[in-house]
């Protein structure tokens, strides 16, 4: 014979805080704590406010949690609005490859490689700030723009249009800031051209690959 299920409506009333403990906590708690996983994804996912431009920091050398956040904060508070939610958001991607390293640990080194792989086959960064190692690259794999790409923009830096995009950080007004001391010496601000970026004949890639040049045009300008 099966064992017999006990309701709560059978266990005398004496009895039923124990027989909750006993019987349906765990359950309970565990329900609970689902729930709470779900609202935090959807809270980070979902219903998170969506970044205005995309930055990805390509170094040999790890950047400092202190420089990705100082960009944050001056994004939030000098840069673009475009999808209309009244918030300067920026996302920095830091990725960071070390052929020595990865030479000495070629399991941190395929790691470092696989994440650098992966964020290159999103083309969602299009502002990148590279140092040059990498900077040598990404030239090699064709993801260094002229300023052709910036389009209508392309002279307002009075360079040649088919000349390659690589600003030091030194020399640009949104880094000389003091939180920067010492934190810009070797890095250069470029971006992904528009052949490199999957864009085709996509409407909404060309859009968002424009608010992307004039992110670069707001923070470089």
């Amino acid at each position: 014979m099966a064992d017999h299920m006990i309701k709560m409506s059978e266990v005398p009333k004496g009895q039923r805080y124990q027989q909750f403990k006993d019987y349906y906590r765990i359950p309970l708690i565990c329900a609970l704590v689902g729930v709470i996983m779900v609202i935090s994804i959807l809270k980070s996912t979902v219903f998170a406010p969506k970044p205005d431009a995309y930055l990805l920091v390509a170094t040999k050398n790890d950047v400092s949690a202190e420089f990705t956040a100082s960009v944050e904060t001056l994004y939030t508070e000098n840069g673009n609005d475009f999808n209309g939610d009244e918030k300067n958001l920026i996302s920095i991607t830091p990725v960071s490859y070390n052929p020595l390293q990865a030479k000495t640990d070629p399991e941190v080194g395929m790691a470092m490689q696989t994440k650098l792989m992966a964020v290159l086959s999103t083309a969602e960064n299009i502002m990148q700030i590279v140092d040059d190692d990498m900077f040598e690259y990404f030239s090699e794999q064709g993801l260094i723009g002229t300023y052709s790409d910036l389009g209508k923009s392309e002279t307002e830096f009075g360079k040649a249009p088919s000349e390659i995009i690589k600003i030091p950080l030194s020399e640009i007004g949104f880094f000389k800031g003091e939180e920067f001391i010492g934190k810009t010496d070797g890095l250069y601000m470029t971006i992904r051209p528009r052949d490199g970026s999957q864009l085709g004949e996509n409407k909404k890639k060309i859009a968002r690959y424009e608010e992307q040049i004039e992110a670069f045009l707001t923070i470089c300008k």
